[in-house]
């Protein structure tokens, strides 16, 4: 058991670095491109390489939202486990509200362009949702 705290001691301080890293990128951008960027300019230099690694940076955490979600729906959705359920709607919730924020509302992706994942994440929802309460 207390392997098991000091495991959740050293998780949460990954999450609060992460959590202040985000945030602080996330409100420097608010104020335009060179804004945000201006976090890894000072340390890498202008440079388009730079931009393309952000790219493929904000890829790969897309890439592993959609494998953690699709292996939770395989071994413990499919299962009616509510701890799945939580996962999923954690995760692909918070990453579908990312896309509307910030691609969607300001209008740089077409909502019928972007939405399709919206309305998976509306419909696995409203069914696993549905799948908890009967069990119960």
């Amino acid at each position: 058991m207390r392997n098991a705290k000091i495991g959740a001691v050293f998780f949460g301080l990954w999450g609060l670095l992460h959590t202040i890293g985000g945030g602080a990128m996330l409100a420097t951008s608010i104020g335009g491109i060179e804004d945000g960027f201006g976090l890894f300019l000072k340390s890498a230099g202008s440079d388009g390489a730079l931009a393309n690694a952000i790219l493929q940076y904000h890829s790969f955490n897309i890439l592993w939202f959609g494998i953690a979600s699709t292996v939770v729906a395989a071994t413990m959705n499919w299962k009616n486990s509510r701890p799945g359920l939580y996962f999923n709607l954690a995760i692909a919730g918070l990453a579908d509200l990312g896309l509307v924020l910030f691609m969607l509302l300001p209008g740089y992706l077409s909502w019928a362009n972007g939405s399709q994942g919206i309305v998976l994440f509306l419909l696995a929802a409203g069914f696993s949702i549905a799948g908890a309460r009967s069990a119960a």
